[in-house]
């Protein structure tokens, strides 16, 4: 069963490494062993800054199995595809 959580209740803003280390301490907590469902609404800017310090480090640390295992995205089309295009990215970087 997986934990639904918006990603606004977890850190305010979605721009910086600040901001990104908030999230990246919420999954090694909540999504190394358990599934977890992140929920981005329509109007979050998510930037590159903000997607290395906890996307980016989470794959680092826990790696890319993990992250595809336990953690689930529920967002629009324009984030689904730029999240999609970071981790293929990311992915490409580590093999």
């Amino acid at each position: 069963m997986s934990n639904l959580y918006n990603i606004l209740d977890i850190t305010p803003k979605t721009s910086t490494n600040s901001d990104g280390d908030v999230l990246f301490d919420f999954l090694s907590n909540s999504a190394v062993n358990d599934n977890v469902v992140l929920k981005i609404p329509g109007d979050v800017i998510i930037s590159s800054s903000f997607l290395n310090s906890s996307v980016g480090k989470f794959i680092d640390v826990f790696g890319m199995e993990n992250f595809k295992k336990n953690i689930k995205i529920s967002c629009n089309r324009n984030i689904f595809n730029q999240l999609k295009k970071y981790v293929d990215f990311h992915n490409d970087k580590v093999c």
